[in-house]
């Protein structure tokens, strides 16, 4: 969610992380590119299962009853950039790109 419906402080924006594989996927100290959020607390990311890394926590779960992990800092372009993951050793595990333009 990049660009949420309110009024300017975007405390809703959040980044889904979703694992559609029959393993569990170790994170430790695995982190987010687009946002400040390291994965020290969350060190596996269970089969068919998935994470929010948020903004403002309290907010999420106040308007859409998820728990999420609230990042450290930075914000998601309202207009598209390039959000992923990297390992423990700086390498990419994954990203993506979105964008307010249709492709």
């Amino acid at each position: 969610m990049y660009n949420p419906p309110e009024d300017g402080a975007d405390s809703l924006e959040y980044i889904e992380i979703y694992n559609n594989t029959d393993t569990a996927i170790d994170l430790s100290d695995y982190s987010l590119v687009g946002v400040n959020y390291i994965f020290d607390s969350i060190p596996l990311l269970e089969p068919d299962s998935f994470i929010v890394v948020c903004k403002n926590s309290a907010a999420l779960f106040n308007n859409f009853g998820v728990n999420g992990y609230q990042w450290n800092s930075g914000a998601l372009s309202n207009t598209g950039e390039e959000v992923g993951i990297i390992n423990n050793v700086g390498d990419t595990v994954i990203t993506v790109t979105y964008s307010s333009e249709g492709l």
